[in-house]
């Protein structure tokens, strides 16, 4: 009698369990309240099974603190940070929990990796900026992309393994500061087609950008941008992101920690979703030809 009460207790608590580890809540810190971040933040609470208590980190010191006390003081055994900001706050002062970013080109190139923070990139993943490449300039063959010592390596070496089945090839060039980027952008871009700016804090800056698209206004290169923002500004094309899903990939990853997985072992994710951003301004500069299908499909077009 007593083992039939004990596997009826136990078959309970594997039924009750799924519903227990949706219920937990989760902390989520927003780096600011600007629109990107509210998507996301929209995209996680829609997806995460249990309820979320939601910060914004803003410029106040003051409110900053308040923001770490309540982390460390709720019992959400996940906190959530959308943007690289957020990031680097809890990292240096919530310890104790895992971490799920969203909203964040790099952690490891601003030191923000570590055993237990995880989550979801900003950006897409080399292969399908590869293949957006594709769509955009068929013609193109070889991709230009310039890297510093805070590149992802992991992006690099995506690169260049997608290329291969997609019948280009990867000339990349390293540039330690934004001084050589305006030296080595110059000389890249008689050595490829399409220039690719890739993760990076140097070679992926405003400054950076500046450079390069001067000189692919000299060369006659376009260049396929890391964000729409540059699009904005004269490059040929972005893959832009979709920032609610970002936010249910980060959902997806939290469930995955509330449901008992460590941190550790889950793998960073590249954003799943993302559409095409044109400028025909920049294309008819170049005398570039995109097909109707193409902008047709495209998230945004600047004409």
């Amino acid at each position: 009698m007593k083992r039939r009460l004990y596997i009826l207790l136990i078959l309970i608590l594997l039924i009750l369990m799924p519903g227990l580890a949706r219920a937990q809540k989760v902390c989520a810190v927003l780096s600011s309240g600007i629109k990107p971040y509210v998507e996301a933040m929209d995209g996680f609470k829609k997806a995460f099974k249990g309820p979320v208590e939601e910060m914004v980190l803003g410029d106040n010191p003051a409110f900053a603190g308040e923001v770490a006390d309540k982390v460390r003081n709720s019992p959400c055994p996940v906190v959530v940070a959308l943007g690289s900001n957020a990031l680097k706050f809890l990292k240096l002062r919530v310890t104790e929990k895992p971490i799920v970013f969203a909203m964040t080109l790099s952690p490891a190139v601003e030191g923000l990796s570590g055993r237990d923070i995880t989550g979801v990139f900003l950006e897409p993943s080399a292969r399908a900026a590869l293949a957006a490449i594709k769509k955009v300039v068929p013609a193109a063959s070889r991709i230009g992309a310039l890297y510093s010592r805070t590149s992802r390596g992991d992006y690099l070496d995506e690169a260049r393994r997608a290329a291969a089945g997609l019948g280009l090839e990867i000339v990349a060039e390293q540039a330690a500061t934004v001084g050589e980027v305006v030296r080595q952008a110059a000389s890249i871009m008689t050595r490829c087609d399409v220039l690719l700016m890739i993760p990076d804090s140097v070679t992926s800056s405003q400054g950076a950008f500046e450079a390069i698209f001067a000189a692919s206004l000299k060369g006659n290169v376009p260049v396929f941008a890391i964000s729409q923002k540059y699009v904005s500004e004269g490059a040929l094309a972005a893959l832009a992101t979709d920032y609610k899903d970002n936010g249910v990939q980060a959902a997806e990853i939290a469930q995955r920690i509330v449901s008992g997985a460590a941190a550790s072992s889950i793998p960073y994710e590249p954003a799943r979703k993302a559409g095409i951003v044109l400028n025909l301004k920049a294309a008819k500069r170049m005398g570039i030809t995109i097909s109707p299908q193409v902008i047709a499909e495209a998230v945004e077009v600047y004409r």
